[in-house]
């Protein structure tokens, strides 16, 4: 299942990339916003596309060249607020989740996670990424 009618329709342009599985189809949408996928395709950021893994020059090269036309008719949803809304708690929750997979106490890292998400406030939208590195930083002072 998929969140949104422009990440299923972004992921059966993937698999139809010739060497591009459901595995690494997969791994570029949660990677990459389906907005900053088709971006970084129609500008031709090869070396963006590489930041994913499993994507190395010749894969990035090759979607480009094959997705270039075919991106233009991806059907976008322009009601960001609800895709930053899933972004959103999709960060928060799977902060938490390798937190606690970390070995980290389930009630504290459910603090910290509420409390980046507090100050950080309703409209801000974090990467897991983000998001990890500050709740490290702060449950290691503590």
């Amino acid at each position: 299942g998929f969140l949104m009618r422009e990440e299923k329709a972004a992921f059966l342009l993937l698999v139809g990339v010739s060497g591009v599985g459901p595995k690494l189809a997969l791994t570029l949408l949660s990677g990459f916003t389906v907005r900053e996928f088709a971006a970084a395709v129609r500008a031709g950021e090869a070396k963006r596309l590489c930041a994913a893994p499993g994507v190395g020059q010749k894969t990035a090269a090759r979607l480009i060249l094959e997705l270039q036309d075919k991106i233009a008719n991806l059907p976008v949803d322009e009601s960001p607020a609800s895709g930053d809304r899933a972004a959103r708690g999709s960060a928060d929750d799977d902060a938490l989740s390798a937190l606690i997979n970390l070995g980290y106490h389930p009630a504290a890292a459910k603090e910290v996670v509420r409390q980046i998400r507090h100050e950080a406030g309703v409209g801000r939208v974090f990467g897991v990424e983000e998001f990890l590195r500050d709740a490290l930083r702060r449950l290691s002072r503590s």
